[in-house]
């Protein structure tokens, strides 16, 4: 009997603890080339959420004629309609947009200015 066989054997023999390690090791092979292809890929740049982006948080220009929809509260015919109102405002934006196209992603409809592209 050879390696093979004799490995074959103690997995055989220790199935859960196989495949608890099996799993382990599949676990970091995917977490390692996630963390690659998120670094590599540039998109670790654009994580505000990172330790040390404190200030570009604060920076963030959020617009005042939307406050936030409260999540908590009474649900009553004013309640209904106030959401109903912000879902179709922003159901509009979005049909002004169009569909998923190249020209969807140009300066101009993300209101980039060129001097900011460059």
């Amino acid at each position: 009997m050879g390696a093979l066989g004799q490995a074959r054997n103690v997995a055989a023999n220790h199935q859960f603890a196989f495949a608890i390690s099996l799993t382990v090791l599949v676990t970091l092979v995917m977490t390692a080339v996630s963390l690659y292809l998120y670094s590599s890929s540039g998109a670790i740049q654009l994580d505000l959420s990172r330790p040390g982006y404190e200030m570009a948080r604060k920076e963030i220009i959020r617009p005042d004629n939307n406050p936030d929809f409260a999540s908590y509260g009474a649900v009553d015919v004013h309640t209904i309609d106030d959401y109903q109102q912000r879902f179709d405002a922003q159901r509009t934006e979005l049909n002004r947009i169009g569909k998923f196209k190249d020209k969807t992603l140009d300066d101009e409809s993300l209101a980039i200015s060129g001097e900011a592209a460059q």
